[in-house]
Formats: structure tokens, C-alpha cells, sequence
């Protein structure tokens, strides 16, 4: 190969290279259910990440469900074992609550007990 066809052979391959590099992929975030002395809780009960996230609830203590609160997105994850776990990637940018049917409570929109939100933005 000549040496001015190595270098845009070269030049190519780094183009690609920093054109891949900057495509960002979608990182994963996670949301334990954890047994408190006040009960079970979300842990963090709130959580901050950008579009196109994974969220991942895990049931590190007992028997629990994620189930979406609020008209701006769906989950109903049916109730999940210790140990088992279930994802949502958040795409658009919001405010996304959610909450185990199991333990917590809803009067009048407000949330008690293992309750959460995801900031998306």
C-alpha cells in the first residue's frame, strides 16, 4: 500500500473511531427494596439520571412489585421474589412515580410508605 493511501487508510479508522466513541450508551441505574427500621423502603427513594437510562429495581429484602404512578408512563411489574429484579429505560425527559402495591398507600394522589420517583432529564 502507498504511503498516501496508509494515511487517509489511517485517518478513516480514527474518524470511525471518535465517531463511535461519542455515540453514548445507555448507562444502567439501580433502585433497591430494602427492609428499615421504618418499614420497607426504595433506596434511593429518589433517583436523578439522564435520557435513555435503564433503571433497575432489585427486591434485596422481600416480596415486593413497581408499579407506576401518574399518566406518563406504564409499569405493572406483578409481584417479584427476594432476589428477582425488573428494568424500565426511560427515554423522555420527566418526573416518573411509582410505588409497591403491597407496601405503601395512595389517599388523595399522595403516596405512602414504599414509595419513589425517577427524575429523567
Amino acid at each position: 500500500m502507498s504511503r498516501p493511501r496508509l494515511i487517509v487508510s489511517v485517518a478513516l479508522v480514527l474518524v470511525a473511531m471518535l465517531l463511535l466513541g461519542s455515540v453514548a450508551s445507555a448507562a444502567t441505574y439501580r433502585i433497591r427494596a430494602k427492609s428499615t427500621d421504618a418499614g420497607f423502603k426504595w433506596r434511593p427513594k429518589t433517583l436523578e439520571v439522564p435520557t435513555d437510562s435503564r433503571v433497575v429495581w432489585k427486591m434485596v429484602d422481600g416480596r415486593h412489585n413497581v408499579t407506576s404512578m401518574g399518566s406518563n408512563w406504564s409499569k405493572s411489574s406483578g409481584d417479584i421474589s427476594q432476589g428477582g429484579s425488573t428494568s424500565f429505560t426511560f427515554d423522555d425527559g420527566g418526573r416518573y412515580r411509582y410505588r409497591c402495591t403491597l407496601h405503601s398507600t395512595v389517599n388523595d394522589g399522595k403516596c405512602s410508605g414504599m414509595c419513589g420517583k425517577v427524575l429523567v432529564g
